[in-house]
């Protein structure tokens, strides 16, 4: 006894559990540990005999996956299934010899240190893999940018020039009516049936570019978050395959004609939507690739989607060089890759393969050499999320105020305040700092907001700390705190802000979305007005 409790002493610095399907095994390992002094180190959970082997290993897997984990059962067959289902070790035994429960348990130990440091070995790959293939779609993001913002330059060059003469007549006139004869005068020599339709087609190509650069940042966040922290989530698959596409554009229209071919019964699917945005990804960028490597009067690469009753499948097909028979059976081993060399890590199949068994999916690959490569991602569909409630308009004003209420606008950048003035004065009070101490001082000394617009990260005082002294010192208005931000969050601080503050917002933002956010602020919390 002295000798397992020793053993247990130097070898069970971790928790170790222990699910045992019957017998007396669980009994031993209490005993051992109790001998050893580190009961609390040892999880012990006797099944009822209706639980499920593989749910209870995924369970406790998912709940400590630091701890080792063992299982035991007389039945074979229990134990295979408690291997498959991610059982750092499992026995069929219903041993009582202490020698034998303490060689079970130390085995068990290593194998569970074992599968550590490969998680962690593999997750510094797979990220660095992600960067890979995050740096290969830079240049065609910059192209993608580059186009609307030579589109914006221009046309905002055009504007000033066409509206000069116009800001010299209101510096030059005397009085207003002096200004409306010559401003008459200017348009009639201008043919304002041309120049004001030409202008309002200006502006709107300078909307539509300024919308295209924002949807650019937005798909580049689908990389910014961890996939481990990320929480599954109703994802509508067709926006976020047209959504991956827009990334990889450049590079996949460069060598491809695009097909995509949609069945609508695919809908959503509960994933962790990064996830899935990588794997895709990956298939793409690999297609364009194998592409560009032999010469064809075209090339196509289709994407198409399919679904059944119990799930959906995402098939792209390209017409690149095919994979000959003896690599397809290595195709997702991790490090294996048929790119020269330099050109390739070999992981980002083989991550791709880990995402999808992660979600609960499987990916094949059907090809032959010369005749392109088709992959198919298989996945369980989902249920469309709830209505979050009816849209708000952003046209609604509060008018259960009997004053126009206040906002008090927080950035450090004053090109972007003096741009929130702008779209909230017709409808707000408005009242501007460059930072949360400012901010703070404002309302310490006395001055009213009926809500706040602020950015997170600010030279000094940010929104963080400005959103805590609200929830300290004036708590109604904490509640209706608009959050601008041009930095990516996690999920958990996303849904921290959307369940404490009245909005989240990222930017570049839109005189809609700004108005709504605020217009949903004053309609939820109406009773406020009486403040």
């Amino acid at each position: 006894m002295r000798y397992c409790a020793a053993v247990v002493e130097r070898a069970a610095p971790e928790k170790i559990m222990v699910l045992c399907a019957g017998g007396t095994f669980s009994k031993s390992v209490a005993e051992l540990f109790e001998a050893s002094g580190r009961a609390s180190n040892c999880i012990v959970e006797v099944l009822p005999t209706d639980r499920n082997v593989r749910d209870a290993v995924t369970e406790a897997r998912a709940a400590n996956r630091s701890a080792a984990l063992l299982f035991v059962a007389v039945d074979e067959e229990d134990v295979l299934s408690a291997i498959e289902a991610g059982a750092d070790d499992a026995i069929s035994s219903d041993a009582v010899d202490l020698l034998q429960v303490d060689r079970v348990l130390r085995r068990t130990l290593v194998r569970g240190q074992t599968r550590l440091y490969h998680e962690r070995i593999y997750g510094a790959a797979a990220h660095a893999e992600k960067l890979t293939a995050l740096g290969t779609l830079v240049a065609g993001v910059a192209h993608e940018i580059n186009n609307p913002c030579s589109a914006l330059t221009l046309s905002l060059q055009v504007v000033k020039l066409r509206l000069a003469p116009l800001f010299q007549l209101a510096r030059t006139s005397s009085s207003p009516d002096e200004y409306r004869a010559a401003l008459r005068t200017q348009l009639e020599r201008a043919d304002a049936r041309r120049f004001l339709p030409d202008m309002s087609s200006t502006f709107e190509d300078m909307l539509r570019a300024t919308e295209s650069i924002a949807a650019i940042v937005s798909d580049l966040r689908l990389f910014a978050r961890s996939e481990e922290r990320e929480a599954p989530q109703h994802v509508d698959v067709h926006a976020l395959i047209d959504q991956v596409l827009r990334i990889v554009g450049a590079r996949v229209s460069s060598v491809a004609h695009v097909e995509r071919d949609y069945d609508p019964a695919v809908t959503f699917a509960y994933v962790q939507r990064s996830r899935l945005a990588q794997v895709l990804t990956n298939i793409l960028v690999n297609a364009a690739q194998a592409m560009a490597e032999i010469q064809r009067p075209i090339h196509r690469l289709r994407i198409s989607t399919r679904a059944d009753a119990e799930g959906f499948v995402i098939s792209i097909a390209d017409t690149g060089p095919g994979i000959a028979s003896d690599q397809l059976e290595r195709i997702f081993d991790p490090f294996f890759t048929t790119k020269k060399p330099g050109e390739g890590t070999g992981l980002g199949l083989a991550l791709s393969s880990d995402l999808v068994r992660r979600m609960g999916g499987q990916i094949l690959v059907e090809s032959e050499l010369g005749h392109g490569a088709t992959f198919l991602v298989y996945l369980p569909i989902g249920r469309p999320a709830a209505d979050s409630g009816e849209p708000i308009s952003s046209q609604w004003v509060p008018s259960s105020y009997g004053r126009r209420a206040v906002i008090l606008a927080i950035d450090d950048d004053e090109r972007v305040l003096r741009s929130y003035a702008r779209a909230l004065r017709d409808r707000y009070d408005v009242l501007l700092a460059t930072d949360g101490q400012e901010a703070i001082d404002l309302l310490a000394s006395g001055s009213h907001a009926d809500a706040i617009l602020t950015d997170m990260q600010m030279a000094d005082v940010g929104g963080r700390r400005l959103i805590e002294w609200l929830r300290a010192e004036q708590p109604k208005l904490a509640k209706r705190v608009v959050v601008a931000t041009a930095v990516p969050m996690s999920e958990s601080d996303e849904k921290s802000l959307r369940e404490t503050c009245g909005a989240l917002l990222y930017k570049p933002v839109s005189f809609d979305a700004l108005h709504s956010a605020f217009a949903r602020i004053f309609r939820d919390r109406g009773e406020l007005a009486a403040e």
